[in-house]
């Protein structure tokens, strides 16, 4: 004979399991909707104090609001609420409310409706975001194929102007330092405006070649123990005769003895001769740059303070970007190409260090530079490690 639900023993098994592990709400509440007892699915997913609570506190009411007298008459009809989860998202279930004597027991089934939109939508969001993925990575290949042939023309035209421009300059010099008088006054000045500008077309296509080169992947780092005193006072010294033609007077504070420090010289002389530069060139005549050196913390930091304009607050997250918009201009009026500040800031982290500038009170404006004393390739052997 088949054991059928009404024997005892399967009775005693479901009460148990229904209980200790189904997944559906069972309450046991007094007359005026007070939860006296509830099983471990209550416990488990929803936020029931010690205290004793009421049925109505648990439901959140989006809608109509919540009767519990009406739905205690209706023990046949199944009732869609929402109940409060512990982690304050809330969850739907329909309840059942069967009085028993004097007492009522509520139990709540999960919205099964609810759960298969959830889980249809999930797999749709899940679609739409391989497709996006897949579409992203496949942009993202492009982008850096139209990248490398955009570096690979950039620095061959850079490359091929470079030296008809370089004659120009030097051909220009050659009328100047040779004339003897015989150039009027205006053909001379036209000369100097020749030589002026090649001057400029030269510096950008030199720049143009260093951010195709960084872009290419190409920041060919020649490592080597450095004295960073002796750099920063030849780079000081290679701006003195502009500054003392702006009359201007470039200051170095040192407060301790530095350590030599793992760098590669010729890139990091660029970068101080960048900043000292713009420093000088943007401070005003009869002022200081003041170029301050330190260590701590196992880097080593410099910083070139000038007294000039300042930067505006809505060009400093732009001011290391290629070409970035800026509105201050040199007092001189004299042009920059836009990208040294860029290449400064690759150098510097192709040395795992980094670059920032602030704006001082009341004028003026502080660019600096951090390197770890013990080099690039040091640095990322460590962190490795770690």
């Amino acid at each position: 004979m088949a054991i059928g639900l009404s024997n005892p023993t399967v009775t005693s098994i479901l009460a148990r399991y229904c209980t200790e592990q189904a997944p559906i709400l069972v309450l046991i509440m007094d007359r005026d909707g007070t939860v006296g007892e509830c099983n471990a699915y209550v416990h488990e997913l929803l936020a029931i104090p010690d205290h004793p609570i009421h049925f109505s506190d648990l439901v959140l009411q989006f809608g109509a609001r919540f009767e519990l007298e009406r739905v205690i008459m209706e023990p046949d009809t199944r009732h869609l609420l929402n109940v409060t989860t512990r982690s304050g998202l809330p969850q739907s279930f329909y309840f059942r409310f069967a009085p028993i004597g004097e007492s009522i027991v509520v139990i709540g089934d999960i919205d099964v409706n609810e759960t298969e939109n959830l889980r249809r939508s999930f797999v749709e969001l899940n679609t739409t975001l391989s497709t996006t993925n897949r579409e992203l990575q496949k942009s993202k290949a492009e982008l850096a194929k139209l990248n490398e042939v955009k570096n690979h023309f950039l620095g061959m035209a850079a490359h091929d102007l470079r030296n008809p421009v370089g004659s120009i300059l030097h051909l220009c010099k050659f009328v100047l330092d040779s004339d003897d008088g015989s150039l009027s006054s205006e053909n001379r000045e036209f000369v100097s405006m020749i030589q002026s500008s090649s001057s400029f077309t030269l510096t950008l296509l030199d720049e143009l070649l260093d951010i195709a080169r960084i872009e290419a992947g190409r920041l060919d780092l020649s490592i080597a123990e450095t004295d960073v005193d002796a750099l920063i006072h030849e780079s000081v010294g290679m701006n003195q005769a502009v500054a003392s033609s702006r009359d201007v007077r470039i200051v170095v504070n040192k407060y301790e003895a530095l350590p030599d420090v793992l760098l590669d010289r010729t890139k990091i002389m660029q970068v101080l001769n960048n900043l000292i530069s713009n420093a000088v060139k943007f401070t005003d005549s009869g002022s200081d740059v003041v170029v301050t050196v330190f260590s701590t913390d196992g880097h080593i930091t410099v910083s070139v303070a000038d007294h000039g304009p300042g930067i505006p607050p809505a060009e400093i997250n732009r001011i290391f970007e290629p070409f970035g918009t800026k509105t201050v201009s040199a007092p001189d009026g004299e042009k920059s190409t836009g990208l040294g500040l860029s290449i400064a800031r690759r150098i510097v982290v192709g040395h795992l260090g980094r670059i920032w500038v602030e704006n001082k009170t009341p004028r003026g404006s502080m660019f600096s530079f951090s390197l770890p004393i013990a080099g690039p390739f040091r640095a990322s052997s460590d962190a490795d490690k770690r």
